[in-house]
């Protein structure tokens, strides 16, 4: 729950009180807003909007923090053992699986239509199987290695995640890199304690590297998607990356990077759009308010656009109901928030361990549902198919710890030992 918090905390200062700051003193720093509105109109209005937000950010603290506290799952990481064939063969199979959709449908290209499949929401499926699915279950690994000590399988957990983000950044995909990066950093953090203080150090030093490489490679991997997306041929592709690079400073790859988090500058874009037009509930189930910035940006051919906007949760709400609207749905996300979580963890996993894995992710999530504009359902599939493949994973690939005896396994006879659920 405390990583939870924190995240979301994180999230909310950067993408509304720091981007307020920076859109007042530093008005290079909102480039994008900057295409559609003149500066001094911006600065003039932006701390208005913040004003109208502020009320929903109370509330969602507010949803977060309120209801009992969270019980733990008693199955600890002491009674069972992995079973490291059977991950990585689930691992290895969908990775093969990805590079297939990938080259032969197009499926899982950042800003390319897939090709269509005769079997409805397969396409969708296979996306996010490859994706999301495979991108818990390779950190999900890792993770329990490192919990477990299993140091025989710390290279092989590595050599995966390695894999897996080269197979995303090879196609122009950024998110797997970035959030990559802080996993890590996460989940060395996670163990430190637990690991001989000899390792610490070496703990320490790759934490940080992690964290450093994600911030210099994001701005190379941004312009290398920009040329992939403009370029037919590789070898064109790199060639024109390198000469993009050469002329790309820090402060405007830092300038980018704050600029594409969806805060203050969005929703205010948003709710300036869409003034005086009316809104219904359903926008939170479609893309009715993204679709206002690419109607902006492209006019009649938005249709054809590929490209997708997020327009903050929080600019839907204000625009179906105003302040008070507001204010009570994200009440009400604060709440669905804490419960699923608390759901997950006592209900849903066979191991807190395993939770331990996904709290990372289950945050992430929710900072993308208040980042996006509206398109909860299509978040939820992620959310619901990402859980199912760790459900299945837990299943297969975790066995009861037991000794081994005159050649024979027998179950360690432990009195209390908590029964899978």
């Amino acid at each position: 729950a405390s990583l939870i918090f924190l995240l979301l905390a994180t999230y909310i200062w950067i993408a509304y009180p720091l981007q307020l700051l920076m859109t007042l003193h530093i008005p290079q720093s909102a480039v994008f807003l900057a295409t559609f509105l003149r500066p001094e109109v911006i600065r003039n209005e932006i701390v208005g909007a913040f004003h109208t937000a502020f009320p929903g950010i109370i509330a969602l603290f507010s949803g977060l923090i309120i209801g009992r506290n969270n019980v733990p799952n008693n199955l600890s990481s002491s009674h069972f053992i992995l079973r490291h064939n059977s991950f990585i063969i689930i691992i290895v199979g969908i990775m093969l699986l990805k590079i297939f959709v990938q080259t032969a449908m197009d499926i899982g290209l950042p800003g390319v239509r897939p090709k269509g499949l005769p079997i409805p929401f397969l396409v969708g499926f296979l996306d996010m199987v490859t994706r999301p699915g495979l991108f818990a279950i390779v950190n999900l690994y890792f993770y329990m290695v490192l919990r477990l000590r299993e140091h025989k399988g710390l290279l092989m957990a590595l050599s995966l995640m390695f894999i897996n983000v080269l197979l995303s950044v090879r196609v122009g995909w950024k998110s797997e890199l970035v959030i990559e990066g802080f996993l890590m950093a996460y989940y060395l953090f996670d163990v430190y304690d637990t690991m001989p203080k000899a390792r610490r150090r070496l703990i320490a030093m790759l934490t940080l590297l992690s964290i450093v490489g994600m911030l210099i490679l994001y701005p190379l991997i941004n312009v290398y998607r920009h040329q992939l997306l403009h370029e037919q041929d590789f070898s064109n592709t790199i060639a024109r990356t390198g000469d993009a690079i050469k002329k790309t400073d820090t402060d405007s790859s830092l300038h980018s990077f704050l600029d594409r988090i969806n805060g203050i500058r969005a929703y205010y874009l948003a709710i300036k759009l869409g003034s005086g037009r009316e809104f219904q509930l359903e926008s939170l189930l479609n893309t009715n308010v993204p679709e206002l910035v690419k109607e902006r940006l492209y006019g009649r051919d938005k249709d054809k656009a590929v490209t997708a906007f997020g327009t903050t949760q929080l600019s839907v709400l204000y625009l179906v109901g105003g302040v008070p609207f507001l204010t009570l749905g994200c009440l009400i996300m604060g709440g669905i928030i804490r419960w699923t979580g608390t759901y997950i963890n006592n209900r849903l996993f066979l191991s807190s361990v395993t939770f331990d894995a996904y709290v990372p992710f289950f945050s992430i999530l929710w900072v993308k549902v208040l980042a996006a504009g509206g398109g909860i359902p299509l978040l939820m599939k992620e959310f619901g198919l990402v859980l199912g493949c760790l459900f299945v994973i837990e299943r297969v690939c975790y066995t009861k710890k037991a000794n081994v005896e005159n050649g024979k396994l027998y179950s360690i006879p432990v009195e209390h030992e908590p029964k899978f659920k």
